[in-house]
Order: C-alpha cells, then sequence, then structure tokens
C-alpha cells in the first residue's frame, strides 16, 4: 500500500525559468570572460540536473575551480531571489497538496542546490505540507539515491515519485521504484478529485500543446515569476511517474 508521495520541484511545482534566466545573465555580466547570454530556451533546458551537471554544459572549457565559482555565484542569487520573492506556482497547487496530505505523507526530492527547495517552502509558506525533504546540493548525490535516502530517513515502504521528465522516471528506478501503475494510488487520487486520472492526463497534454503555440507565453511567464504569481496557465502535475518499491 502506497503511503507516501514525492515531489519533484522545478516544473511539477513551480516554474522558475524566468527568474533562473534573469539571474544568469546578472551573473554573467560579471565575468568578461562570458560573451554569451542564457536564454529562456537554454534554462528550461537545465532543468531537473545538478549544479555540477549544469557547470560542465555551460562551462566545458573553463577550470572546475572557475565553473565551480561561478555556479555557486548563481546559486547563492538564485535561493536570496526565491526566498524573498518565490516563482510562479502552477494552479491549484496548493489545494492539491492540502487534498493529497490528508491521507499521503508528502516529501521533496530535487537535483538543486542547498537553500533551493526551503526558498520554495518559505515564500509559499508550504512547508506544513511536507514531512522532509532531500537535495542533491545537500548530499551530492543523484536524485535517485536521494529517493532512496529520505525513503529509508523516514521508513517509508511504499511511495510514489512524481515529476515531469524522462530523468525523473530514471531516477525511480535507481532508487527500486519500478513504472507500473498501483491502481490503489489511482483510484485513491480518483476519489481525492472526484475525476479520472486518465482525463486529467489528457488535459495536461492539450495545455502544453496550446503553450507551445503561444508565442507570447515565455515572456509573460518572466514577467509573472517576477511578481510571484501562480502559472495559472498550466496544471500543477505535467507528469506522472507512478511507481511502487522493488524487492521490499
Amino acid at each position: 500500500m502506497v503511503n507516501a508521495v514525492i515531489f519533484d520541484l522545478d516544473g511539477t511545482m513551480w516554474d522558475s525559468t524566468g527568474c533562473a534566466c534573469a539571474i544568469w545573465n546578472r551573473v554573467f555580466s560579471k565575468h568578461r570572460e562570458i560573451t554569451w547570454k542564457m536564454t529562456k530556451e537554454k534554462a528550461e533546458q537545465l532543468m531537473g540536473k545538478t549544479m555540477e551537471e549544469i557547470g560542465q554544459i555551460l562551462f566545458p572549457d573553463f577550470s572546475a575551480e572557475k565553473r565551480n565559482s561561478i555556479i555557486d555565484e548563481f546559486g547563492l542569487e538564485e535561493v536570496e531571489y526565491l526566498t524573498e520573492n518565490g516563482a510562479i506556482l502552477y494552479d491549484g497547487l496548493e489545494e492539491t497538496l492540502k487534498r493529497l496530505n490528508q491521507e499521503y505523507e508528502l516529501y521533496i526530492v530535487s537535483n538543486c542546490q542547498d537553500g533551493y527547495i526551503s526558498a520554495f517552502l518559505h515564500s509559499h509558506k508550504l512547508g506544513q505540507y511536507f514531512n522532509d525533504i532531500e537535495m542533491s546540493g545537500r548530499t551530492g548525490l543523484d536524485k535517485g539515491s536521494n529517493i532512496r535516502l529520505i525513503m529509508e530517513r523516514n521508513n517509508i515502504q511504499s511511495a510514489v515519485y512524481i515529476g515531469d521528465t524522462e530523468g525523473d522516471e530514471k531516477a525511480s528506478r535507481i532508487a527500486g521504484l519500478n513504472s507500473e501503475r498501483p491502481e490503489e494510488l489511482l483510484e485513491s487520487l480518483e476519489r481525492i478529485f472526484c475525476k479520472p486520472v486518465k482525463e486529467a492526463e489528457r488535459r495536461t497534454a492539450l495545455s502544453a500543446a496550446e503553450d507551445a503555440r503561444d508565442e507570447g507565453a515565455a515572456e509573460r511567464r518572466e514577467r509573472e515569476c517576477a511578481r510571484g504569481n501562480r502559472h495559472d496557465d498550466a496544471p500543477c502535475w505535467r507528469f506522472f511517474t507512478f511507481s511502487s518499491p522493488i524487492g521490499r
């Protein structure tokens, strides 16, 4: 029986890409050797990767010391900004968490710098819904290992990980979760939200397609992010990885 739901953060519960893009460019402006600008599209491609991986992608020709210095500078400024201002929550997120929290323990595991998840919880006052958090910037481990760590630390016997990328599914498998869709969890979700999960997933796909056709969507998100608004034109869950432990 599933007793816990573990969430990814970026692309699953909020959209911080507009903020990240602006912060990257502020950091870049302090380093003359960086002659290019961060774009919204590039920032989106970096989401879900560890800070070490991001440094290797962005600055492959820099020394490890220089690369890490720039990454650390960005990470500190981003956490400070997000703690104060937050980012764009996907519409209906808090109500979703509130309903789920009535039946499941909730957790967050993300490939982010130390302090990033805390910034999310503080700025949007959502800490009350989560039992524990973990991130690669604190442990130095990959997401799959951190999922397993948080399960062991909290004596979680059976869980589902919810994310938005193929990397999240891969991390679930590394953690010892498989890609089965436990019927009892699906039935629980349908009861909580009073609608079939398949219908919700279908609307998710349609929303993503409509957003891709909207040329002004990226600019609108960046303006909204600066104001810390909700993301009204996207669902709070855009991809599900339903899983159950293997060999437990």
